[in-house]
């Protein structure tokens, strides 16, 4: 058997070695982490982990369909008399959430129906809901000598279904809060104007120890069980009468 040269098998092991490093390098500038395939960034740094493409989060201007409403119009204008220039579009969306389940006897929501209390409820398009931006803030009891107004500290939103006579709080509000009014935007969304309490741990503008007031709007999508919360400017308690608007909106209640 003719013997194998040396040289030639050292030749061939070097080939062979050379080959095999091209082929895994170039699988592994493909497939591994390139630095062709960093971001460069600001300052000459790299950044080492792939960026992946997020979709941008739908957004919605729930408002729309309310800066040329006539109720909200006049809601805007009386709350003018306590932060001069307010509008609409110094609402800010600052935070959305779930809605409150807190369910109700229907009996007790069809019994204030009964009488002049029909008039805080407002259907949505096609009937399915009914809301009562006031419910047990205001409400008609009968007594002896006809249907008495009262006025109380709770303060709610519900909502009413009177083909399935369900009921429940979509909206809590605190004695220091309180609504005036709402705004059926289609059939299963409904913004309910008001105002809200900040305090100064809050939002250090509230600069005494005492609450400040906010208005707000609230927006209820019964469909996604999701709440959308605007809020304005900030106004001490004493710059103007708060639930000043209520007289305004509901003059048959309060007495003409």
């Amino acid at each position: 058997m003719r013997e194998e040269n040396p040289l030639i098998l050292r030749i061939a092991t070097l080939c062979l070695f050379i080959a095999i490093f091209i082929f895994f390098f170039n699988g592994y500038k493909d497939e591994g982490p390139s630095r062709k395939k960093f971001r460069k960034l600001p300052g000459g740094t790299e950044d080492l982990v792939a960026e992946d493409a997020m979709p941008k989060p739908v957004q919605v201007d729930y408002l729309k369909g309310l800066r040329k409403n006539k109720r909200v119009l006049e809601w805007a204008k009386w709350w003018q008399g306590c932060i001069p220039g307010f509008n609409l579009d110094a609402l800010e969306l600052v935070g959305d959430s779930e809605l409150d389940k807190d369910s109700v006897d229907a009996k007790l929501v069809e019994e204030s129906m009964k009488g002049p209390g029909k008039m805080f409820y407002s259907s949505s398009p096609g009937g399915r809901y009914s809301i009562n931006p006031y419910w047990e803030r205001l409400s008609y009891r009968k007594e002896a000598d006809g249907w008495q107004p009262y006025i109380e500290t709770p303060c709610g939103a519900l909502i009413y279904e009177p083909k399935s006579h369900k009921a429940r709080i979509a909206l809590n509000c605190t004695m220091n809060e309180g609504l005036d009014d709402a705004i059926w935007l289609d059939k299963e969304r409904v913004a309910v104007m008001g105002y809200g309490s900040i305090t100064r741990e809050m939002n250090v503008e509230c600069e005494t120890v005492e609450s400040c007031a906010t208005p707000e709007i609230w927006v209820i999508d019964l469909a996604s069980g999701w709440l959308h919360e605007y809020r304005g400017d900030l106004v001490a308690h004493g710059a103007c009468k708060l639930g000043g608007f209520l007289p305004q909106r509901l003059p048959d209640f309060f007495g003409k």
